[in-house]
């Protein structure tokens, strides 16, 4: 028996979400199924009843029009399973895109990509999409960097599609040049807010509780 997913082959890494949905766990991880290392990054899927024993699926999302499909989120909503990744375009751009299913087998992507881009001008780091459920809606948080000073963006939607940017969460240098992977999630009442700092080596995940 064992507890750690791995693939036939391959490079896998970051597991990009883990939801509930029609009776078998969905596990969604950074996936190069060409070469044994970092690249060409597509959303590996598994799935699984017990949380142990893991069944490999097809690939969720391949790169097509984007040069790559990076980490993100994933959601259940309206019968369907919603998957947020960071893609890089063929300018070298970063914006936030979307995909969904209604089986939990094939995923198609949304017509209207991207669904949020940058607010910055020029250069800047932009990805890692997290979104999570807030009062009768949704929020979306983005891990960011300008101007050498680490930054946490957040947009809100009634419907996973429309998102509309609110301002920066978090602005401060002392986290190095740009925030990864942010999330923020309610336990038992409070708000706990996980980052991982890239300013630490080894890289440190982060974490603060408040109201």
């Amino acid at each position: 028996m064992k507890y750690h997913y791995s693939r036939k082959e391959g490079w896998l890494g970051n597991p990009c979400g883990l939801v509930y949905f029609k009776g078998r766990y969905h596990l969604f991880f950074q996936l190069n199924p060409y070469l044994p290392r970092y690249g060409l990054m597509h959303w590996g899927h598994a799935v699984s009843e017990d949380l142990i024993s893991w069944e490999e699926l097809a690939v969720a999302i391949s790169p097509e029009e984007e040069d790559s499909c990076n980490s993100g989120s994933a959601i259940v909503f309206d019968e369907k399973i919603w998957l947020f990744y960071n893609a890089r375009t063929s300018s070298g751009e970063d914006v936030i895109c979307s995909a969904y299913s209604e089986d939990g087998l094939c995923f198609t992507k949304l017509a209207d990509n991207p669904v949020a881009k940058s607010p910055y001008e020029g250069t800047s780091r932009f990805g890692e999409p997290f979104v999570f459920r807030y009062e009768n809606g949704f929020r979306m948080l983005v891990g960011a960097g300008l101007d050498g000073i680490a930054r946490v963006l957040q947009y809100e939607s009634n419907d996973l599609i429309n998102w509309k940017y609110m301002g920066e969460l978090l602005t401060d240098g002392r986290y190095g040049s740009v925030i990864e992977a942010p999330q923020l999630i309610e336990i038992d009442g409070k708000w706990v807010f996980i980052i991982q700092s890239e300013r630490h080596l080894p890289t440190k995940v982060l974490f603060a509780v408040g109201d």
